[in-house]
């Protein structure tokens, strides 16, 4: 639905809690699973577009698409998968995709220097069979390396690319000189899961019931992640009634029931969990 913010007659679904509004490629935040009617819900406007890049989604913000009527609770920013891909095209290095989404928060804040921001993590995304995270290892032709112990070699995955940007946006957002309005939401461990018998990235996959070509979440990822977000949400929420300061900066899983708020910390195999 289209809402025009110059129109004050312009309807929009009622409100049965505080307004959210994620600036995200397609994800909606507020979805309640069929099987638990203990969530809240929250009204929210998706404002993303399909193959928005950082740069896309920084003109966009500058050219009319923040405008003042627009003054939601929490500003939730879902960009920078695109910047990674398609992988038969130039894309950015994770440098440039960092700089790209911090430059973003920087416009949302100061066009609303009171508002909350969340900055959602990069999703993980694979390229190679079966959902690996890492590319396969390679022989190396290399005539100086074949006289070394190990004659293979393994160029970064767009992964561990994104791992970067995540490591480096969850700095960003303890670093103390920044103010108590901007958080971190995690969803790595929510769509990545670990092979039996295996130990760290090498045994990393993303199952397809999850995410089926391995970029775009299928209903039950959208339905795992939207629960965790609304479960997020709520902790926000509630940490602002009780203190409007917010003197503590609330990262994804501090404070939190782990069971509950993480699919699997370990990144179990069972893609129910």
């Amino acid at each position: 639905e289209y809402v025009d913010f110059d129109n004050d007659e312009a309807s929009a679904p009622p409100a049965t809690s505080a307004p959210i509004t994620p600036r995200t490629r397609e994800v909606t935040a507020t979805t309640n699973d069929d099987d638990d009617d203990t969530l809240p819900e929250y009204r929210a406007l998706a404002l993303g577009i399909s193959g928005d890049k950082t740069h896309n989604l920084l003109w966009r913000i500058q050219h009319g698409e923040m405008p003042e009527k627009l003054n939601p609770t929490i500003w939730w920013l879902v960009i920078g998968t695109n910047d990674f891909g398609p992988p038969d095209q130039p894309h950015c290095s994770p440098d440039i995709v960092y700089m790209g989404i911090i430059r973003v928060v920087q416009e949302i804040r100061l066009r609303r220097p009171d508002a909350m921001i969340v900055i959602n993590s990069v999703l993980p995304r694979s390229e190679e069979d079966e959902g690996n995270v890492l590319k396969p290892i390679v022989p190396n032709t290399n005539t100086y390396n074949l006289l070394q112990s190990s004659n293979k070699q393994r160029k970064q995955s767009v992964y561990q690319g994104i791992l970067e940007v995540n490591r480096r946006l969850k700095l960003y957002v303890s670093d103390e000189s920044n103010d108590d309005n901007i958080h971190f939401f995690d969803a790595t461990s929510l769509f990545v899961r670990q092979r039996p018998n295996t130990k760290g990235l090498d045994g990393q996959y993303i199952p397809d019931s999850l995410m089926s070509d391995y970029i775009h979440p299928t209903v039950k990822g959208y339905t795992l992640y939207g629960r965790h977000i609304v479960e997020y949400i709520q902790q926000l929420t509630d940490a602002s009634v009780v203190d409007e300061r917010r003197p503590n900066h609330i990262h994804h899983g501090d404070n939190l029931d782990e069971d509950k708020m993480f699919a699997s910390n370990n990144f179990n195999d069972d893609d129910n969990n």
